[in-house]
């Protein structure tokens, strides 16, 4: 599908724009400043539920490993990612005490595997 022929929200066939093939903008996307961050959120976490975001440069899968201050695994949690978009995981760590532990995510890049690191706070 040509880009001028979306039909989403105020498009449609007879929408003036430039014809061609969808395609990654690089720095000029605004996505690019989010393909550097992994965030989590909430955080601190107070609640059940924590969400892990992430760009996924290429489809493959990514692994989240939740470390306790003494380095110790605590939780694995694996997701496939898609192919240049921003992925979401969702964890339930209901057996968490509080404190702060440390996610470490290892995704697909461009070429091999990018490693991210974060501080998540639990308040229980």
């Amino acid at each position: 599908m040509a880009t001028s022929c979306w039909l989403g929200p105020l498009g449609g066939p007879g929408r003036d724009g430039r014809v061609g093939e969808p395609r990654d903008l690089g720095a000029l996307s605004t996505l690019a400043e989010e393909r550097d961050r992994f965030i989590a959120y909430p955080n601190p976490l107070r609640g059940t539920d924590v969400a892990f975001r992430y760009w996924s440069a290429r489809p493959g899968e990514a692994r989240l490993s939740v470390l306790n201050l003494e380095g110790e695994s605590v939780a694995e949690l694996r997701h496939d990612g898609g192919d240049g978009t921003v992925e979401e995981i969702r964890w339930s760590p209901e057996s968490l005490s509080s404190g702060v532990y440390l996610v470490r995510l290892t995704a697909p890049a461009a070429e091999g595997h990018v490693t991210r690191l974060l501080r998540l706070a639990v308040e229980r």
